[in-house]
């Protein structure tokens, strides 16, 4: 199963998922298809460290901001 096939995949059982994908077959037409499907973003190996460390950094914190507006108002509804 391919990279791409599996991101789908992923994101059909789960919804708002946040996947960086990592290649070193990364071609442009792959790389979009990535974003389309809904790819946070598409590194190259070999990749610069930092530069990972920075993107799932970024990724989960898109994901906790989300989580937190979130659950206010379930607990609130029940708490009802």
């Amino acid at each position: 199963m391919g990279g791409i096939r599996v991101l789908d995949e992923a994101l059909h059982r789960k919804p708002g998922l946040k996947v960086v994908m990592i290649s070193a077959y990364g071609n442009s037409a792959v790389k979009s298809r990535a974003k389309e499907l809904g790819a946070c973003e598409f590194l190259d190996k070999p990749f610069n460290v930092k530069r990972l460390i920075k993107v799932v950094s970024k990724a989960l914190n898109k994901r906790t901001k989300l989580a937190c507006l979130e659950k206010p108002g379930k607990n609130a509804d029940e708490r009802r």
